[in-house]
Order: C-alpha cells, then sequence, then structure tokens
C-alpha cells in the first residue's frame, strides 16, 4: 500500500532527527523565520512524551518539527508559511497515557495521526487521537478525506462532527471508544503486530472496538462499559479506582476494619475523590506513577483522617472542606511522584521503629531516596537517549538493594533502546546470580528469565541491522552474557552464545573487515577474564577464533610493497599494522593460558600465531619496522613464556634500541622464574642501557621490582615474592641489587631525585619486603625514604617527599612518625608563601598535603589543608590579567590554567564533601564556576563543567561534584547551560548516574573510614556509619557476619526512629 511506503519514510527522518522542545520549527524543507503555528493536543487520556511532527502526505520533502507533548498532551509545531496544510499529516509517535487502563497506557511503537485538512481554520486546537487516526489510515490508503470521514463516522457509529473532538473533553459513549481503541492499538503492539496498530480493528454494532482476541483487555473494558451506563465519565474510571485503593489501603493499615463496604464509606470515599479530582484543575494523575498514593496520603494527613472511625465521623464534611480549592494537589501530582513526602509526618501505624522491611519501603518510596531523584531528572530532558540511560541505572539500583520486581518492572515498561534494555537485563541477572551466591535464596528461573531476555534483546539488536555489521560493542555485550551464564551453571546457554558469536564474527569478516581489530581485542578481554578465574573451559574458546578473524585483518592501506614511492608515503609504514596487533594479542592470551593450564596445545597455538607475524614482517619490511612496539610488548614476553629462549635471543638483536630495555626487563624476570641460578637473571638487567641514566635507572629499578607504581604490573621480585616462600631468598638478592642501584644513583635533579629514589625507589622496597614479612628491614627502608625526603631541594619535590614518607609509616602503623613527616610539608609548603613561587605548584604541594591528611586519618587538620588548598588553586588563574596581556604568552596558557585552577577545586570540594562540610564545598565550587565565561575555547569549558563523551562519576568534572554535594539543581542549571543538546544530555546523564550511583555512605576517592563496606547495608542519611536499613535478602547471619547494625536515628535529629514521624528529615 502507498502508506507503507511513506510511513516508512518518515519514521527514517524522525528517527535521523535529534528530539527538539516543543515550539521549534521544523527541517527537512521547512523555511526558517514566521510560519504557520499547529497546536493542540494528543489525546485519549493525555498522551504525554509523544513525539509530533508532520510529513507532506505524498512522502516528499517536507518534515516539520518534532516536538514533544507534556503531561497534558499539548505541542506546539511550526510549518513553513507558504505550505498548504492540505497536504501534510500530522503524526504522534510513542507516548504515555497515564490515565487509561489500571496502570497507565504505553503507546511505545504506537503512531497515531490526523490529516491537518480536518483542521482547516482551526490550526491551534489541533486534535491526534485514535479516531483522528483511523482518518489518516483511510486518507493515506488513498480515499478523500470527505470518503475517510463518512466510513470512520459509520464504523464508530458517531456524526462526523465529532470525528475532531477531545476525547476527554466529549466524554461519554466517544470517550470511551476511544479509550478502546487504545487499549485494543497498544495490545496489539506489544503482541508484535505488523503495519498500523490501528489498521484493520473490526467494530461491532453499537461501534465499540472488539475486543474478543485480547481478553487480558477484559477487566479494563468491563470498567469503562460499566461506568459509561452509570453516568461517570470513562476517562476518570481508573483513577478513581486506583484512589479508592489508595485510600482504603491507608485506613487499612490504620484502622482495619471491614467499614469499606459500608455504604457511607463508599459515599464519602467517592465525594473525596472528585474533590481531588476537581483541584487537579483537569491535569492528570498518572496511574504509572506513585501520584495516587501520595495525594491521597497528603489528603488524609492534612484534614487528620487517620482511621476508618474519623473517616465516618461527623466531622468528616468539615475536615475535607478545603480539598476541592486546594491548589497544592497540583504540585503533588506530578508524573514522577514519590510515595512519602520526607518532610511531611507519618501515621502512627507507619513509624519505623526497627522493622527493616518498613525502613527499606520507606526510602526507597520516598523523595529522599537516590534513586528518586535520579528518575525525577527524565523531566529535564525530554529525550529518549536520556530516560533510558537514567532508569537503566535507576533499575540497576533497585536490583543492587534486593528490590527485582521493581527494577524489571522498570526495565519492561520506562526502558525504549533495545541495546540499553538488554544490558540492564543482563546486569539484573549479573545482579541476581550475585545475591543468589550470598544468600542461596533467588529461584534459578528468575536469573534465567533475566538472562535470557537480555540475549534476545541483543540478538534483536544485532539482527536488526545484520550480523555483517557486528561488531566490537555487540561482542563484549555477548561475552558479559556468556560469563553471566556460566556463572549461572547454564553450560549449555553459554555455549549456545559463543556458538552465536562465532556466526556474526564470521559473517562480520566476510564483509566487514575494517572493524576487525576491534572484535579481536574484544574478545581478548573476555579471554583474559575467563583465564583469571581459571575457567579454562571457557577461555579456550577465544584464541583460535582470535586467530582466524586476525588473519583477515585487511592491510592498513592499499599500497603495493613495491610501491616506487613507499619512503615518501607514510601510509606505506603501516601496512599490515593492525593484522600484526592482533596476532600479537593471540599470541599474548595463549601464553596466559598455556602459563595457567599448561596444556601444550596452548603453546603450539601460540607460536602458529607468532609465525603467522614472522610471515607478514618478512614479506613487508615496513610492516617490521613499524611493530616493534607490539613484538617488544607482547610477543616476547609470550615466546619468554613459551620457553623459546634462543629465538627471543635472537628478536633482541633485531630489536631497535628503544625496545631492547623493555624486552630485557621481561626476558631478566622470565630467567629468574625458570633458571636456577638468579645470578642469569640479573645479568640480563646489566644489559639495560640509556644514555639517560635517570631512565636508565628507573628502567633497571622497575625490572627488578614491578613496573611504575603499578603492583600489579608484576616484574622480577614481585614475581619472585608471588610464588611463595620457597623464591624468598632470590627476591631479596633482586632487591639487594635494586637498592644498590638507589644507593649509587646521584643528581643535582630535584624532580629526578624524588620520582627515582622515592616515588619509584625505596618505598617500592619496602612493599616488597612487606610482602615476606620482613618487618625490620621494612622500617628500614620507611627511614631511607624520609631521611631522603628531607635532603631533597626544593619545596615541591620535599613536601611530595615528605608525603610519600608519611605513606611509608602509615602502612607499618606508625601515625606518630606519618604525622611528624606532614608536619614538615606543611612547614615546607608554607615557607615558599610570597616567594614568588609558581601558583600551580604552590596549589600542587598543598594537594599532597590533603591527600595524606586523608591517608592519616586527620579530620582536624584536613579541614584546614584542604581550606588552604582551595585558596592557593584560586590564585592558578589571574583573573586581573586582560586578553592583551595573555596573548603575550609570557602568562602561560590561559584555558589550561583555568582548567587546572578548576579541577583542583573540584579536588577540594570533594575532600569537604566526604567531611560533610556540603556548603563550604559548593562555595567552592561556585568559585571554579564564576570563571566559565571566561574559557576561550568551548571544548574545554565543557570538559570542565560535564566532562567528556565517555560519562564517568570519578570524573573531575563540576557537574559530578555539585551533585556529591546535594546541589542537584545547580548541577541541572549547569547542564542546560551547555552549548548544544549532546552536551545537555551528557551533563543531565552524569548528574543521574552519580545519585544513583551514591549509596549515601562517605564516597569520596579520598576517605571513607565510616563507610560499612559490606552488601547487607547501602545506605546511611546521616553518615555516622549505622545503616538506615538492611538488604532484604540479608540473613541474620549475613547481618551478624557484617558487625552492624540498624541506625537507631536514620536522620541524626536526636529522635528515635521509633516515635520520629519524618525518620528521614532532620527536624
Amino acid at each position: 500500500m502507498k502508506y507503507v511506503m511513506w510511513i516508512r519514510l518518515l519514521l527514517a527522518a524522525v528517527t535521523a532527527l535529534s528530539l527538539s522542545a516543543c515550539g521549534g520549527s521544523g527541517g527537512g524543507g521547512a523555511a526558517p523565520g514566521p510560519g504557520i503555528t499547529l497546536s493542540g493536543v494528543v489525546e485519549d487520556g493525555p498522551v504525554s512524551k509523544a513525539t509530533v511532527y508532520a510529513l507532506n502526505r505524498d512522502g516528499s520533502d517536507g518534515l516539520y518539527g518534532p516536538c514533544v507533548t507534556d503531561e497534558q498532551g499539548r505541542f506546539t509545531v511550526t510549518v513553513g508559511a507558504g505550505v498548504d496544510l492540505k497536504s501534510l499529516m500530522l503524526f504522534a509517535r510513542g507516548g504515555k497515557d497515564g490515565t487509561t487502563g489500571p496502570d497507565g497506557l504505553d503507546f511505545r511503537g504506537v503512531v497515531m495521526m490526523a490529516p491537518l485538512e480536518m483542521y482547516e481554520g482551526k490550526t491551534r486546537s489541533v486534535v491526534v487521537s485514535p479516531v483522528t487516526t483511523l482518518v489518516g489510515l483511510d486518507v493515506a490508503n488513498g480515499s478523500s478525506l470527505s470518503a475517510a470521514r463518512t466510513a470512520v463516522a459509520g464504523r464508530l457509529k458517531v456524526s462526523e462532527d465529532k470525528l475532531t473532538a477531545r476525547p476527554s473533553v466529549e466524554g461519554g459513549h466517544f470517550h470511551a471508544k476511544t479509550m478502546m481503541l487504545s487499549l485494543v492499538a497498544t495490545a496489539r503492539r506489544t503482541k508484535g503486530c505488523k503495519g498500523s496498530a490501528f489498521e484493520g480493528l473490526t467494530f461491532s454494532a453499537d461501534g465499540l472496538p472488539d475486543t474478543s482476541e485480547h481478553p487480558e483487555l477484559d477487566e479494563a473494558v468491563i470498567a469503562i462499559k460499566e461506568a459509561v451506563e452509570k453516568g461517570e465519565a470513562p476517562g476518570e474510571v481508573f483513577v478513581r479506582r486506583r484512589l479508592l485503593a489508595c485510600l482504603t489501603e491507608v485506613l487499612d493499615a490504620n484502622s482495619p476494619s471491614s467499614s469499606k463496604e459500608d455504604p457511607l464509606f463508599k459515599t464519602r470515599a467517592s465525594r473525596l475523590i472528585g474533590d481531588i479530582l476537581a483541584a487537579a484543575g483537569g491535569r492528570p494523575i498518572h496511574l504509572e506513577s506513585m501520584a495516587p498514593e501520595r495525594v491521597i496520603r497528603w489528603v488524609l494527613r492534612t484534614s487528620g483522617i487517620e482511621t476508618y472511625d474519623t473517616f465516618l465521623g461527623d466531622t468528616f464534611p468539615v475536615l475535607i472542606g478545603w480539598v476541592r480549592d486546594n491548589t497544592e494537589i497540583v504540585s503533588i501530582i506530578t508524573p514522577v511522584a514519590a510515595k512519602y513526602d520526607i518532610r511531611e509526618p507519618l501515621f502512627a501505624s507507619e513509624l519505623l521503629g526497627d522493622d527493616n522491611a518498613k525502613r527499606l519501603d520507606y526510602y526507597f518510596n520516598s523523595d529522599a531516596s537516590h534513586l528518586y531523584k535520579a528518575e525525577k531528572l527524565v523531566e529535564t530532558v525530554r529525550d529518549d537517549t536520556v530516560n533510558d540511560y537514567i532508569l537503566e541505572r535507576v533499575a540497576h539500583g533497585l536490583a543492587e538493594a534486593g528490590l527485582f520486581l521493581e527494577a524489571k518492572t522498570i526495565l519492561d515498561t520506562k526502558v525504549f533502546s533495545t541495546m540499553v534494555r538488554a544490558e540492564g537485563f543482563r546486569r539484573l541477572g549479573k545482579t541476581l546470580i550475585s545475591f543468589n551466591e550470598r544468600t542461596g535464596g533467588i529461584p534459578q528461573e528468575n536469573i534465567l528469565q533475566a538472562l535470557e531476555k537480555a540475549e534476545s534483546l541483543y540478538k534483536k539488536k544485532i539482527e536488526a541491522v545484520g550480523k555483517a555489521y557486528f561488531d566490537d560493542k555487540d561482542a563484549a555485550a555477548l561475552n558479559s552474557l556468556i560469563n553471566q551464564y556460566r556463572e549461572a551453571g547454564e553450560m549449555d546457554k553459554a555455549d549456545s552464545v559463543v556458538r552465536y558469536v562465532k556466526e556474526c564474527s564470521e559473517a562480520m569478516a566476510e564483509v566487514n573487515t575494517s572493524s576487525l581489530n576491534r572484535l579481536v581485542v574484544s574478545m581478548k578481554k573476555a579471554g583474559d577474564s575467563f583465564v583469571e578465574d581459571g575457567n579454562e573451559a571457557q577461555a579456550a574458546l577465544y584464541p583460535g577464533m582470535m586467530l582466524s578473524l586476525s588473519k583477515k585483518v585487511p592491510a592498513d592501506d592499499a599500497v603495493n610493497p613495491d610501491y616506487p614511492n613507499k619512503d615518501d608515503d607514510p601510509h606505506a609504514v603501516d601496512y599490515y599494522r593492525k593484522r600484526v596487533f592482533c596476532l600479537s594479542w593471540v599470541v599474548q592470551l595463549y601464553a596466559s593460558m598455556y602459563e595457567t593450564f599448561g596444556d601444550e596445545a596452548y603453546r603450539l597455538g601460540g607460536m602458529n600465531a607468532y609465525e603467522e607475524i614472522r610471515a607478514l614482517c618478512d614479506s613487508y619490511p615496513f610492516t617490521k619496522s613499524s611493530t616493534w612496539f607490539y613484538v617488544a610488548t607482547y610477543v616476547i614476553p609470550g615466546l619468554c613464556t613459551f620457553g623459546e629462549m634462543p629465538l627471543v635471543d635472537s628478536l633482541i638483536s633485531e630489536a631497535p634500541a628503544a625496545y631492547k630495555n623493555r624486552v630485557y626487563a621481561f626476558l631478566a624476570t622470565s630467567k629468574a622464574v625458570t633458571s636456577e641460578d638468579i645470578d642469569d637473571a640479573l645479568a640480563v638487567v646489566d644489559r639495560i642501557v640509556n644514555k639517560d641514566k635517570v631512565k636508565e635507572t628507573k628502567e633497571k629499578i622497575n625490572a627488578l621490582t614491578y613496573f611504575a607504581q603499578n603492583k600489579g604490573s608484576k616484574r622480577m621480585a614481585a614475581t619472585l615474592i608471588a610464588l611463595g616462600p620457597g623464591r624468598y631468598a632470590d627476591a631479596v638478592k633482586a632487591l639487594e641489587k635494586a637498592q644498590a642501584i638507589l644507593d649509587d644513583f646521584t643528581t643535582d635533579d630535584k624532580e629526578a631525585a624524588f620520582t627515582v629514589k622515592i616515588l619509584q625507589g625505596y618505598p617500592k622496597l619496602a612493599y616488597l619486603y612487606s610482602l615476606m614479612n620482613k618487618k625490620d628491614t621494612q622500617l628500614a627502608f620507611c627511614e631511607t625514604t624520609e631521611a631522603v625526603a628531607r635532603d631533597i631541594s626544593g619545596a615541591l619535590w620535599k613536601v611530595r617527599g615528605l608525603c610519600e614518607a608519611s605513606s611509608c609509616w602509615i602502612s607499618v602503623g606508625r601515625l606518630d612518625r606519618a604525622a611528624q613527616c606532614l608536619v614538615e610539608a606543611r612547614s615546607a609548603a608554607d615557607g615558599v608563601v610570597g616567594k614568588g613561587a609558581d601558583a600551580s605548584e604552590v596549589a600542587e604541594m598543598y594537594l599532597w598535603l590533603a591527600r595524606s591528611q586523608v591517608a592519616l586519618g586527620d579530620k582536624g587538620r584536613l579541614l584546614e589543608v584542604v581550606s588552604t588548598f582551595a585558596t592557593k588553586s584560586v590564585r592558578i588563574f589571574d583573573e586581573s590579567i586582560t586578553d592583551e596581556q595573555w596573548a603575550s604568552g609570557q602568562y602561560g596558557e590561559h584555558d589550561e590554567l583555568l582548567t587546572l585552577r578548576g579541577g583542583y577545586l573540584i579536588r577540594a570540594a570533594k575532600v569537604l564533601i566526604s567531611l560533610g562540610y556540603t556548603d563550604e564545598a559548593i562555595s567552592i565550587l561556585n568559585k571554579a564556576i564564576a570563571t566559565k565565561a571566561a574559557f576561550y575555547e568551548d571544548d574545554k569549558c565543557v570538559k570542565l563543567c560535564v566532562g567528556s563523551s565517555t560519562i564517568s562519576t570519578k570524573s573531575l568534572t563540576l557537574a559530578n561534584a555539585y551533585t556529591l554535594a546535594g546541589a542537584v539543581d545547580k548541577s541541572v542549571a549547569l547542564s542546560m547551560s551547555m552549548g548544544n543538546r549532546a552536551e545537555i544530555n551528557r551533563g543531565i546523564k552524569l548528574t543521574a548516574a552519580t545519585m544513583a550511583e551514591i549509596d549515601d555512605f562517605s564516597e569520596m576517592p579520598f576517605w571513607s573510614p565510616e563507610k560499612p563496606e559490606n552488601w547487607v547495608a547501602q545506605v546511611d542519611t546521616d553518615g555516622d556509619g549505622l545503616p538506615d536499613f538492611f538488604s532484604p535478602l540479608a540473613s541474620p547471619e549475613d547481618i551478624a557476619a557484617s558487625g552492624l547494625t540498624l541506625d537507631p536515628d536514620s536522620d541524626g535529629d536526636g529522635i528515635p526512629d521509633t516515635t520520629d514521624t519524618r525518620p528521614l528529615y532532620a527536624d
């Protein structure tokens, strides 16, 4: 049909557009400047968050909008001034009708429409409804508007003038019919109908749509029909029912009774509900939210009604006489509304006491909940990508609190993106597995249901674009799913997904070879995780696939190896670099498996991959010269693991000088592990040479200990210690050699002295001796570190050195010596004030002092140090310098200094937040934001405010810090001030992610000594280290093992929770 052809066109066009705020003019051919304004409503009941746009009916250019409806279904779209409205069709896609059906209706995937020809001369009162959709479908299928109107009116048994009416205003039989149309259409879409959900419907003799194929709608249809028969407004029937249920629930909780069957109760309940609806003033009370529960509680509490006796008493008319004209009810019925307002008192029967179930319910259903606050941000930006990002994290937070059903409901009903929903269900499954390991109380079918849902959604997304376009993100997602199936004991399911990954990879390798390297990397990460877990069967599935895919990685360019101008063409150098990179990772994974599991097949597999590399390097010399980094970093360590020492020696002799030292470090460790004579390994370290003696010393120390400051990247001594006490003697020899090198190292360079002798020197030795329980030697190196630090000239490096010495003393429990080091460090820092020191260096000294005070746990000194740190940070950027002076270059790089200043201020604020000084933290953040407009380059300003494209709640951003300080409004305002929609969305997402991950204990990266590190408790409102409640899945034994007890006063206001009617609101 013609309709099918152009409906696909318009949906594709709309998908390509970023949603704009209502009222924006459309693109795709719409003339700029003044035009024709179309405004109206999308209704059955009001459909909120529907995307509204107009398109030429013949499918030609001319897309206007889109905009998004508000909670009352209202919209405004502007079209070009010269456009013929008769040529346009108006569409409304998706959205929510919060008042129809028991829990509202989700129009996801449903498109309604209205031919604008119907509204000629009435462009400010356009209605898009199920009825106008029926007319639009007939027009799209070739009927004239007149014929379509007549046909639809005949089917519905209504007059033609009713077809453009607002259903909620017209009421009666007409609204009943539109409600039933919506019920049927959304039910059909849920069952996967093709084409329009409104097309092909049948009607009874009285014009009601046939619902016989949808028995799940029977109860709702009966309720609608009964309302019409009684002369009640059908649009209110479901809201009235919910309000009545909430009313009886509250009264039953306070005074269980059979009085709800009393005719007087029913009459009074009907009156009260009618008054609430009148006070709402036509604004919908959304059934999918907590608004019904909240408004009933608020009205009863404000009226002083807590029991059936009061409700049925003589004073009832007086108690509720104020409701009908109340203006506050409108704000209480917002779509995202918590059940409990923490400022409003609880009823006597609801007092929390030490009832864990009550405590948990109260927190997660109150506006104090960090997840509720995150969900509220959905209203800030009407964009599905933001909605999905936020709500998936809310669902995950609920799942981690043990509220699995609530999490599943959000994923089922409020998240739209297929991939985001898939991730949500996978994370739900992972959380279920984790809880099951702890408690053993999770049914296997629940775990399997979540993982299977994730699998079906992942496959839906992949197959929508085709397996040939399978990418690294798809692979990473499925690899995680495989891991979860394995953890759940569902081996057949895991193997099935592995086969699917292989199918997709093979399809991709035939068509989309440009992304193969990213897929190989993703598989390598998956294989590494299985090796680390000791899961040989699962790990063994990956290297073979990786090798096959690596062989298909294309050349980096199309240059022939004999290209005559290859010396002038930089691309020729990279001929097969990506393929060598992938093969190097195959070698590394095989080596890891051989080392862990010992199977000779893994050694042979790794050597096969190496032979592929060797063949490429022999055939293409410029490939060889450009891939030494991969060979030195990944291949040679693998060959060492395989015991191929002659081959390793040969490669070392060929390697450029820049890579030899890297190789010697690996070789020395390998010889130390496999040789009976440690001196052979130590001799290899002597082969590390560098013209720069500072670099040579660092490289030798790294080879003898561990790489740089990364304790997880083991070299000789660290590896030997990990092998157990039998190799401690050899480890000591390595450390003694390292000590001798450090003792002999001298330099006049202050930074080099600090870096070599302290940052990568003596504290390393102290740490490694501690692993062998050699306490006296560890203490000796603490002394050495402090002495070296004290002798370093230059305040910056002396302060850093003494702070490192303090850390050494803390590690051995000598807090007195640690404090002494920090006193000297503070004195050194204070001594440079007013002596022309670089402002950024001064600020950095106080940053180190603050971090060290955090480690020491001295709150009193910490507060003063952080305040000084903030003051010094402000001075990094001199606001008195003019643009002309900045342009001269003599004052530094303008935006870099602004960024540095902002980053330091955020660090200072985060320490204050961890101490509970949120007002002071916000004051510091305000200083950072005060210079926001001073940035020359927008991208640097954006990065400081809302971060880069990758959202991280650990980022040094103002949005994150404001949120942690509880100033969510400031974070939102900052986000909304960004320059474009992507940046605004990023800020809102970051704000929501920060809120969703806050567990209300001190969660700062600096210091949180009072935070209970146990899964059984996650929320501590007053920060005293005592939780508000325990996980619902924690057993008494789990709680006892945690050592935690419930907080008797959750908000810390001195009123115990047994009597506190506002237990999360400090009075």
